[in-house]
């Protein structure tokens, strides 16, 4: 390898650390530029605060037709592209495991499937199992998973699960329908 080469790819390596920096901190910055798309003012300010906020948990009302599920899904595809693999943990749950799968994962999908055809393909692979994995050198790391406890069991899905920096996200889709013990839990 050249000299030049190395520096070109040396130069590379620090645009890339430079651009994963800047999204970790600039949500709608990485959507447009990754996913290639925006959206309207208010789902905006609710994605900002859902992330980027004062507050440790953010509620969104509820409202038909708005791309709150979209929007979520996004959401949960920035949290597993723009920090190192494991460093997040993203848990998505929902009253029933269908709206996980048809609704969420489904979403993802096309996530993965829009950032690939704009040469921007997100880390790891999504499985069946609702699961987002990264394949590393390690094995196995859980970038994000769906999953829906039984009553009663809601503290066994949420609790202890975190990345190795500490950082988890939960996501609800449908909160309007979650048991009181479910936002305990989570």
């Amino acid at each position: 390898m050249s000299l030049i080469e190395v520096a070109n790819e040396a130069l590379e390596e620090i645009r890339q650390k430079s651009q994963r920096s800047l999204y970790q901190t600039d949500y709608h910055a990485w959507r447009h530029d990754i996913l290639g798309y925006r959206s309207y003012e208010k789902m905006n300010q609710v994605t900002w605060e859902c992330l980027h906020g004062e507050l440790s948990h953010t509620a969104v009302a509820s409202a038909n037709g708005v791309s709150k599920s979209w929007e979520m899904s996004s959401m949960i595809a920035w949290a597993s592209s723009v920090f190192e693999p494991g460093d997040v943990t993203s848990i998505v749950t929902a009253p029933s495991i269908q709206q996980v799968e048809k609704v969420i994962w489904a979403y993802l999908k096309s996530h993965f499937g829009q950032a690939a055809a704009r040469k921007n393909n997100l880390p790891g692979r999504l499985s069946e199992k609702l699961e987002w994995i990264y394949d590393g050198e390690n094995g196995k790391t859980f970038l994000a998973y769906g999953r829906v406890p039984s009553k009663g069991k809601e503290m066994a899905v949420f609790q202890g699960v975190r990345g190795v920096k500490g950082r988890v996200f939960v996501f609800s889709e449908e909160g309007g329908a979650i048991e009181k013990d479910m936002f305990t839990a989570m």
